[in-house]
């Protein structure tokens, strides 16, 4: 596996919106940044808007840019780290549930306020 430099904090990158539930009022929800069960390294990005959508088989409904030292700011345990040629995943953030799938209301609120600090950092993307 090819490794890859350090994302500097300036770099921009792509997260999909996958779902359309993940909108209210219009507006992009905290759900964009929750980490999932199939998010084992992390939460991923794309390095450009392209890679950000290469894997998906249905319809996205929008992109985020996401600036790297800004997440990086968020708290010292995130960093975003390129694992491909067109893709990079967000470390550090924690899943909502416990080591046996369950709901966790302390990891739940963690994780939440995490990810809504990480959509109060990223920005619409419009091409």
């Amino acid at each position: 596996m090819p490794s890859y430099p350090l994302l500097p904090c300036s770099a921009i990158l792509f997260r999909a919106i996958a779902y359309s539930n993940f909108f209210k009022q219009g507006k992009p929800t905290w759900q964009i940044f929750k980490r999932r069960v199939k998010d084992i390294d992390g939460l991923s990005l794309g390095i450009t808007p392209e890679g950000a959508v290469a894997d998906f088989t249905k319809p996205h409904f929008g992109l985020l840019s996401v600036h790297v030292g800004r997440v990086r700011d968020v708290k010292d345990e995130l960093d975003v780290v390129q694992d491909g040629d067109e893709h990079a995943i967000i470390t550090g953030l924690p899943y909502s549930y416990d080591e046996n799938g369950n709901e966790d209301i302390y990891q739940k609120a963690a994780a939440q306020d995490l990810a809504k600090k990480l959509l109060e950092v990223a920005r619409p993307y419009e091409p």
